[in-house]
């Protein structure tokens, strides 16, 4: 019986070391959260790379600046003046900033390639305003450049006073803007947020009519006083041209695959315009629309 007692004692005892074996090894090849697969990296990616093309409805708002325009309109009208320099700094500071507002309309077609989860490629883009923006804006200025006064013991008391004045309408039009986009975006799954760099140009039409003019206003002991013009007439000088104007564009937007082949995209642009016969021109664009891909 004793000799029985010592087997089935040594039995347990070899039974617990064998299951003490066993549940060491189960912690060893346990897998803590951290050590689990990046979950994350493992969601299926849609597939961004291809052509495609797209069509977008825009707001846009636009500011033009017109005062160098001014300046120039003063050279034409009077081109050898000896009170040019005044007249000019008078026009510049009396023409006023132009703002206008239109729908806008745009096609575009590009392409994309996909590494990982980034997304680049380039895009081709025309965007029409419809209908074409107008802006509109006139003022009339007048300034005393020069006094010059007469007296004597005998004569009266003679002041001139010499003043330049500038008249100017202005109705620009914004037609259409063609641009080269370079885009780079990073994909989530079928969401991707994306910005773009793009080069072009903007066609404009311009309708400026300058009026101007040198006057004297006399006073004589100060109690008689009258506003002569030197020349009866103002000399005036027009400017109609279609113009064309380098565009950059920047851009920020971002793009959902609703289907494989349909991406609903939304995208805001600023566009600025080199100097258009004087006049600067900012654009700012609030887009969306959809894009078919292949």
């Amino acid at each position: 019986m004793k000799t029985l007692r010592i087997i089935a004692h040594a039995t347990v005892i070899v039974s617990s070391m064998c299951v003490a074996d066993v549940k060491a090894a189960d912690l060893t090849n346990f897998n803590w959260p951290w050590s689990q697969p990046n979950l994350y990296s493992d969601i299926p990616t849609y597939d961004w790379s291809g052509g495609y093309i797209a069509i977008m409805a825009d707001y846009n708002s636009s500011n033009i600046t017109q005062g160098d325009l001014a300046a120039i309109m003063v050279d034409r009208a009077i081109p050898v003046w000896k009170w040019g320099e005044e007249a000019k700094n008078l026009a510049k500071a009396s023409a006023m900033d132009m703002t206008a507002n239109a729908g806008v309309y745009s096609l575009h077609a590009g392409f994309n390639i996909m590494s990982q989860r980034l997304v680049y490629g380039f895009e081709l883009e025309y965007s029409r305003f419809s209908p074409a923006m107008t802006a509109s804006s006139s003022y009339n200025e007048a300034r005393i450049v020069d006094t010059q006064t007469t007296t004597n013991s005998q004569d009266p008391e003679i002041v001139e006073n010499t003043g330049v004045s500038t008249a100017m309408t202005n109705k620009t039009q914004i037609f259409d803007v063609g641009l080269v986009n370079g885009r780079a975006g990073y994909a989530y799954g079928r969401f991707m947020p994306y910005a773009l760099v793009g080069l072009g140009v903007t066609r404009v039409k311009l309708n400026a009519v300058m009026d101007a003019k040198e006057y004297s206003v006399v006073t004589v002991d100060g109690v008689y006083s009258a506003q002569l013009s030197r020349n009866p007439q103002p000399t005036r000088a027009t400017l109609t041209k279609d113009a064309y104007a380098a565009t950059v564009s920047l851009g920020l937007g971002f793009e959902y695959a609703l289907l494989d082949n349909l991406i609903v995209r939304a995208q805001y642009n600023y566009m600025t315009s080199g100097n258009i016969k004087g006049e600067g021109l900012t654009n700012n664009m609030a887009r969306g629309g959809l894009a078919l891909k292949f």
